[in-house]
This record gives C-alpha cells, structure tokens and sequence, in this order.
C-alpha cells in the first residue's frame, strides 16, 4: 500500500546548545567509536522481519563517531503528515487474540526507581470512552530526574538516512532491544519476491547510535552504538503505515542496555482502557528537542481509512523528532504489570495538529519485539 507522504522539513539551526557529550560511565566511550554501518548486502529476512546487520567501520574513512558537532547538525526527522481527513471509529476493533501483557525491568543498578505525583498518577489512570477532534490531553515537560525508572528507558536516536543527519525518539524494551518508529530505520522503498527474500535493499538509516536519558546535551548512560536494524516487511515494501514499526539491537556496553536504564513492558491486543504517557523528544517549534515532553491522553478513535488492524490516534501536539516515542500504558514508577509499551508516534493528519497516530499492537508488533529482545516465544 504506496502511500505519497508529505513530509514537514522540520530544519531547526542553531537552538540546541551542547555543552558536554557523556559517552559513558566510568569513562567508557569505546561504543561511540565502534559506529555500525548498515549495508545492504546483509539483509536478511527471518520470520516474516526483516533484518540489516551492522557492521564495524573503524577502517572506513566515510564513517566518523557521533561527536557533538554532529549531533548538533543533526535534523529532528520529520513526522508523516497525511493530507486529506481521517475517517474514523470511537471503538476499537475486536484484536486477532487475547491481551497479552509481557513485564518489563528495573534498572539491576541501583534503585533508581521514581515516586510520581498524586496529578500524575490521575492523568495515567483516566476512563476511555472515545473522542471526536481534538481529542483532550495534557501535555508538559518532564521536570523529574531522567536517569530514574522509567523515564531512563526513552531517549535519542541519532543515524543517517539518505546522507542526511537525523534524530527520532525510541525506548528501551528489553536486553538489547530499542523500539522507534519504522520511518527512522527504513525508507520503506524496498523490494521482496513471492517468499519474502530481499530483492531490492532500499534505504537503511545508517550510523546509527542511541543515547538514553539524553537531556540538555546530555548522555549520562553513554551513546551505545547499533549492531543490528529491524522492520516490519509492510513498511520495508510499502510504506504501510499500519506496521510503521521498527527498532535496533545494540552492542553491549560492556553489559545490556536494560541493566543500566531498565526496560518497558509491552502489551498487545489491548481492547479497552487504553490511556498512555507518550515521552519524547520533539523539536520543532515551540520545541528545542533537548527535553523529554509528556502528553497524558486517551484513545480517541481508530484511523479506518485504513484496514483493521486501524492505527490508533491520542490528543498530543508533539512535533518532529518525536517520531517513535513510546506510548507508555499503566504508568506508574516500578516495573511488572505498569510501563508498558503500546504505540509509539508515527504520524498525523495536517488538519489535526493536536493529534497523533501509533500502529495498533498486535501479533505483528509482538513478532518484532521477538526479534528485538531476542525472546523466541
């Protein structure tokens, strides 16, 4: 399903002031310079995703560490816009199995774990009923410490796509597994035969690293380079945007990412009481991408101008750069049953600025956090 995207060219200059770049604990910033290059010779389809094995280029004169003047030129990616209306339905359709909640983990480090607030706690706890445009939501700046459960999981996806400097949102969803937005890992230009084997790559983002709790300039995990890249085969062919998933398997650093920062749970066939916390780092005015945003809402209706499984839209005025932040559902401050991965940003409508839409979760979404965390069942 071609869909002819209009793209926002988000193009913010010199608003991000970086004063210090933390490439690791305890001086570790080997990860930094050990940047993987995607290339396509490497695809590889297993499962039904498909698969862009990085490689080292610490021999290769064209691939350059992510210092701070190049994550200062990086570009907030652009949200897909939609021209035309949705069409739309305040209910959600009947899921292809039972709901499934899958918990996440504390960082092992530390108790770094946080107590929120009673206003919080209401927003994350709201009755869904459904809602016509503009749907209602809260949304503000995370003032709370980012290198706590669970806001250390979201941070900053810096790569290359088409020779052009980007940053997305993603979060940490388990070992070594990062979830973002299929639109900041792929193109979605490329080709597959009858019995899904690649023939043509398209375009993979490359150099691509992520820096969690990212704020101000600011990695106080460290920036952990890619050792492999993930898509849906909807996106990587067609730009579906019902599968607009994808995400990257990180080096160890020298242990798992999930150690240090935690990781999100993950929930799909949700079929009601659907409300999230969507963090992420948009930069496009009124933003300046070195903050984590929040938008507190509820499920508003399903996008049913396309088939089921119809994205799902939330009231969030969030800009570039924000693509891919996780939609965070039963909020709260430990692991287990709460912080719960169930959407991500994906895309909106151009006559609906305060709105925005995540693929819904089902068994497609789940076989992707298969192949991200490594889980085989």
């Amino acid at each position: 399903m071609k869909r002819n995207l209009i793209r926002i060219l988000s193009v913010t200059v010199g608003i991000l002031l970086l004063t210090v770049i933390v490439l690791g604990l305890s001086g570790r910033s080997w990860a930094a310079s050990q940047v993987g290059r995607a290339i396509g010779s490497t695809s590889e389809s297993r499962g039904g995703n498909i698969s862009n094995r990085a490689i080292e280029t610490l021999s290769d004169p064209s691939a350059h560490s992510w210092t701070k003047e190049r994550m200062l030129a990086a570009q907030p990616y652009p949200l897909e816009i939609l021209p035309n209306e949705p069409a739309v339905r305040l209910e959600l359709a009947k899921p292809n199995g039972a709901p499934v909640i899958i918990p996440g983990s504390p960082p092992e480090v530390g108790q770094r774990t946080t107590t929120f607030s009673e206003e919080t706690l209401a927003f994350s706890q709201a009755t869904v009923t459904g809602y016509n445009y503009p749907p209602p939501f809260a949304r503000y700046q995370n003032f709370d410490s980012y290198q706590v459960y669970p806001y250390s999981t979201v941070g900053v996806l810096f790569f290359k796509q088409a020779g052009v400097l980007y940053y997305c949102s993603a979060a940490s969803i388990g070992n070594n597994g990062i979830w973002t937005a299929g639109h900041c890992i792929h193109q979605g230009d490329g080709e597959l035969d009858s019995e899904g084997n690649v023939l043509d790559y398209g375009t993979w983002s490359t150099d691509v690293v992520f820096a969690p709790a990212y704020q101000n300039g600011i990695a106080p995990f460290g920036v952990w380079s890619v050792f492999e890249l993930w898509i849906t085969p909807e996106w990587f062919t067609s730009q579906d945007l019902r599968y607009d998933m994808g995400g990257v398997v990180l080096f160890d650093n020298p242990g798992k990412l999930s150690q240090l920062v935690g990781s999100l749970g993950f929930a799909y066939n949700m079929d009601h009481s659907l409300h999230w916390m969507n963090i992420a780092y948009p930069v496009a005015p009124p933003f300046d991408g070195s903050t984590q945003q929040i938008c507190a809402g509820s499920f508003a209706y399903a996008d049913t101008s396309m088939p089921d499984p119809s994205p799902v839209a939330m009231g969030c005025d969030m800009t570039g750069g924000s693509s891919g932040g996780p939609w965070i559902l039963k909020f709260g401050g430990s692991a287990g049953s709460q912080n719960l991965l169930n959407g991500h940003n994906s895309y909106r409508y151009g006559s609906h600025p305060k709105e925005l839409y995540s693929p819904y979760f089902d068994s497609a979404a789940k076989s992707l956090w298969n192949d991200l965390t490594g889980t085989t069942n």
